[in-house]
């Protein structure tokens, strides 16, 4: 064949797709006139005598729409209100008769922690597939999917009570930072890490307590990114969970050695050590509203709750038939307090009897590992470790325990406080 002249293609141009075809159809004959027999050849398929360019082209678009797509799921969308996500403004969604729905994670490893925005109107799970989940509490849709990159699974969530931030952290010992219309998240790295367990922020939101599977509590301050504390728990088989109290004055952590320390957050020193008798790891924590009650949940499924400031022993509520308690939450108001165990059942003790007033059981449970109330108590969420979070209805907690109790006088509160049933 000749050369190419001057502003053309061998093999077809865009710009001359006239001479592309000729080409491409004229190779039979173009060998004939050089001498040699034309051998003979089956018709091609349509699509096989199409110029190369059509076929590269359209690589180019399907890759650019799934890095498109890519990109969009692994950021906070924009439509995401979270910057009205502040205190005021709560409401309560509308569930089914039954007063629960499950909110299915995707292609799910398990959830692993919940988290609300602070008026309710949101719900976060980590996911052991390595993604977050922020789901509408009023439509019950999933309103955007967060990736971690390079994640080995996401086993932690925490928003900021402003609303402004929502914060993950991983197995492979990172920490991101996501904004709403951000396209990328911040990173929080320590060297040392063995996996970030649990995430925390401060009342005001300044600070954001990372506990990790090294023993360690990291306080991080949020706008600078670095941290300000190092909290190394005595021999530590590495911390479970982390709870701040509403003064930001302690830090409570749970350790896998079976003990809780109590922090200052003043003076980064440990100011009480809570031991589990016959523990096999404390795996749960979490102060109650008025910060004078810490409650602990263990491996053997006992819950502790400890009186701060005081000598007196704690008081133990046992979990019938359980296999180990991995998360525990206070009602706003703190009348009741949940408890989510690995048989997969939910618990709700009543803080004045101390007895169990209502069970939340799924058939085919794997574990509960992340129990929390909303903010204004009317709903429960449970992360679930067959990928499920389940939205329960606890407005009228309390009125089957009222009807086996008939009789004996008893008086029972529901979740919503200022409501009684005799």
């Amino acid at each position: 064949c000749p050369a190419p002249g001057p502003g053309e293609r061998r093999f077809g141009s865009p710009r001359e797709p006239g001479r592309a075809l000729m080409m491409g159809g004229s190779l039979t004959a173009m060998k004939s006139r050089r001498g040699h027999a034309a051998p003979h050849r089956k018709a091609r398929p349509a699509w096989m005598t199409r110029p190369v360019w059509v076929a590269g082209l359209v690589t180019v678009m399907v890759a650019g729409l799934a890095t498109a797509y890519a990109a969009t799921a692994a950021r906070l969308p924009s439509s995401v209100p979270f910057r009205s996500c502040g205190p005021s403004g709560r409401t309560t969604p509308g569930l089914p008769r039954d007063g629960r729905i499950a909110l299915p994670d995707p292609d799910s490893g398990g959830v692993r922690a919940v988290a609300w925005c602070a008026n309710g109107r949101f719900l976060a799970s980590a996911d052991g597939n390595s993604q977050a989940y922020v789901w509408s509490v009023a439509t019950h849709a999933l309103v955007a999917v967060l990736t971690d990159p390079n994640s080995r699974g996401v086993n932690a969530v925490a928003i900021r009570p402003d609303g402004t931030l929502l914060a993950t952290g991983d197995a492979n010992g990172h920490v991101y930072l996501w904004r709403p219309r951000a396209r990328r998240p911040r990173r929080l790295t320590d060297p040392a890490s063995r996996g970030v367990r649990a995430l925390a922020f401060t009342p005001h939101g300044r600070y954001l307590a990372a506990a990790d599977g090294n023993g360690r509590t990291y306080i991080w301050a949020v706008a600078r990114r670095k941290t300000i504390a190092t909290l190394r728990d005595p021999a530590s088989r590495g911390v479970n969970a982390v709870a701040i109290r509403f003064d930001v004055k302690l830090l409570a952590a749970a350790d896998a050695n079976g003990s809780c320390y109590v922090w200052s957050l003043i003076t980064h020193k440990v100011v009480a050590v809570l031991h589990d008798p016959g523990s096999r790891g404390v795996r749960a924590v979490a102060f109650a509203p008025n910060g004078r009650t810490l409650a602990t949940g263990d491996g053997n499924g006992h819950v502790y709750l400890w009186q701060l400031g005081t000598a007196a022993g704690p008081r133990v509520l046992g979990d019938p038939a359980t296999q180990g308690v991995r998360s525990v939450a206070f009602a706003p108001d703190g009348s009741y307090l949940a408890a989510a165990d690995a048989d997969g059942r939910v618990y709700i003790w009543d803080l004045t009897s101390y007895r169990i007033v209502e069970v939340l059981a799924d058939s085919g449970s794997r574990g509960v590992s992340s129990v929390a109330f909303s903010p204004n108590g009317r709903l429960l969420a449970a992360g679930d470790g067959d990928g499920q979070t389940y939205l329960s209805d606890v407005t009228n907690i309390g009125i089957r325990a009222l009807l086996t109790a008939a009789g004996q006088g008893s008086t029972v509160r529901t979740a919503n406080s200022g409501h009684t049933a005799r």
